[in-house]
């Protein structure tokens, strides 16, 4: 069993959607001959904990001075909001202090446990700063890990990509980020939740964080000019929004707001739905791609992705058919997808989907063990 050293900031027992990726690919590594060993900070104060995702036996805790870690010592436990980081802070990583107290750790480690290959995972680029340290003082192999593109471009990364010796980002778009080095592999997030539906009622779930910039007013406008044009029945659909909310949802007798539950709660709302909800907002990056997307891809609900044509997300679901597509601000295009499947569902001729298998976590980590596989080998 070859052990690898995962350094991971955004860890359980932090929830919310930054931690499943890193969730999923320790779960199932040791099936490939892989023992992970984790890396991570004690919990600071936070949106959301979930102690059930703390699969892992071997995870090594530290102390931070990081901003969070700090507030957790003060008192603060529970963030709220959408956004930890003061304005005034935003030059820097709020994450950067547990640098020292990592690379400490994480050599010992590697020293007392004969780590053969280190992973970092990220954001935050402090994961990757961490692990290009690591890598320099003890000459282990280092594959670092992007879920989001590093966009700036400065000698600290490209000290990192050079450290490196595979660098894999989460879709194909991420390559333009990393141009110039032929090391790049694309491992998306993977899936490993499927699910029967079992609902007599039009239902439909978005789950997750409901931002600023993306927010579901002009869905809903939808749903109510439906209703008042006698073509929904009020009383024969719910939305179902379970998560926190950076934006208040109006009232209305069809909308349930569920804050955040643990994860292996969410699989009985995914069970009582029958469409589902993918949101992007008009300014944000082409390369937007959420988490939930990928657990999207394992399940048999048609996707109505509300995001701008180009998009990377509403490009994944046209691509896989998995759903269907609407720019943010057409009324009158998310009236007729709400109207399709609403009547599919009462007709009996709903439209439900195959999974896709290329996402599918055996599929997945069987690609993250090859790159594994050919740098400890070479």
């Amino acid at each position: 069993m070859h052990r690898v050293l995962l350094i991971a900031y955004y860890h359980p027992p932090l929830g919310l959607s930054g931690v499943h990726r890193v969730v999923r690919f320790e779960k199932y590594l040791p099936e490939y001959g892989y023992e992970p060993v984790v890396l991570t900070p004690k919990p600071g104060a936070y949106y959301a904990y979930d102690g059930s995702l703390l699969v892992v036996k071997d995870v090594c805790f530290t102390e931070s001075l990081d901003l969070l870690r700090i507030l957790r010592v003060l008192g603060v436990k529970q963030l709220t909001g959408g956004k930890a980081r003061p304005k005034s802070l935003r030059w820097i990583e709020k994450e950067m202090g547990w640098i020292p107290f990592a690379v400490y750790k994480g050599y010992e480690v590697i020293k007392r446990k004969r780590i053969e290959l280190i992973f970092a995972t990220s954001p935050p680029v402090t994961d990757l700063i961490i692990g290009a340290i690591l890598k320099t003082l003890t000459g282990v192999p280092l594959v670092i890990d992007l879920r989001d593109p590093w966009v700036s471009n400065n000698w600290v990364k490209r000290w990192v990509y050079g450290v490196s010796d595979r660098i894999v980002v989460l879709d194909e778009t991420f390559r333009k980020y990393v141009n110039g080095y032929d090391k790049v592999e694309v491992v998306p997030t993977p899936y490993d939740m499927t699910i029967v539906p079992k609902t007599e009622k039009f239902s439909i779930l978005y789950p997750g964080l409901v931002r600023k910039l993306a927010p579901p007013y002009t869905f809903i406008k939808g749903i109510d000019e439906l209703i008042d044009e006698g073509k929904i029945d009020s009383d024969k659909i719910e939305v179902n929004f379970v998560g926190h909310l950076e934006i208040p949802l109006p009232r209305r007798p069809y909308i349930k707001h569920h804050a955040y539950v643990p994860y292996h709660r969410i699989k009985g709302f995914y069970e009582n739905s029958v469409l589902l909800l993918l949101l992007v907002g008009k300014y944000e990056p082409h390369f937007m791609i959420t988490c939930k997307l990928f657990e999207y891809m394992g399940m048999p609900h048609p996707v109505i992705a509300i995001a701008p044509k180009g998009v990377r997300a509403r490009e994944l679901v046209e691509k896989y058919g998995i759903g269907e597509g609407v720019e943010p601000d057409d009324i009158d295009g998310i009236k007729r997808l709400i109207l399709k499947y609403y009547n599919a569902f009462y007709s009996g001729d709903y439209l439900w989907r195959d999974t896709i298998e290329r996402f599918h976590v055996t599929h997945v980590v069987g690609e993250l063990v090859s790159i594994f596989d050919e740098v400890i080998n070479r």
